[in-house]
């Protein structure tokens, strides 16, 4: 179910519209900072966009799916979903983008909670000093569908108070701040 939400039904409801679009037309899918691994499972990635409807892609993923969480696996297929449909539909002037938010205080977040541990959204949160809030979300998804935008297509914004650039740059040692919470 969670891929089917995630990228299947999204794949095909906008393939099924982007002919609508005009020149200039945006899309902007919300991923998320839990497929920031995507660079890791590039092969079974391709291997699911390449199925050719969602029956299809259910039918891979029960035979293939990667041991990793299927939300994690989800978000990091859209992310390059989006990357290969900005360079697919550059041609009809459409930009794709996406946004990866990290913990945002929405509903669901207790349930990402038990699913990718209390203790590791609560350092995210104690480190960036808060969850994000749906505004600033949605500030940054209006920007990248705008026209002010317009040169901006291929793109993830990481969305999370700056935790993903410090791991990613080694200012933070997240290996080494589980550990000492464990």
């Amino acid at each position: 179910m969670v891929l089917a939400v995630n990228l299947l039904g999204l794949r095909h409801l906008t393939e099924a519209l982007v002919d609508r679009l005009p020149v200039g037309g945006s899309v902007v899918n919300v991923a998320s900072t839990a497929g920031s691994e995507w660079m890791s499972v590039m092969e079974p990635i391709a291997e699911l966009l390449a199925t050719a409807d969602m029956a299809d892609g259910l039918a891979w993923f029960e035979r293939s799916a990667p041991l990793m969480p299927a939300y994690n696996f989800s978000k990091a297929a859209l992310l390059v979903y989006s990357m290969r449909m900005a360079w697919a539909w550059r041609g009809r002037g459409v930009r794709v983008n996406s946004v990866s938010p990290g913990p945002v205080e929405t509903p669901i977040l207790p349930d990402f909670r038990v699913s990718m541990g209390e203790s590791l959204l609560d350092s995210v949160s104690a480190l960036v000093g808060r969850n994000g809030r749906p505004e600033e979300i949605a500030r940054v998804v209006c920007f990248l569908a705008d026209p002010d935008a317009s040169w901006v297509s291929g793109c993830n914004v990481v969305v999370d108070g700056g935790f993903f650039g410090a791991v990613a740059s080694g200012a933070l040692d997240l290996a080494s701040m589980m550990k000492e919470k464990a």
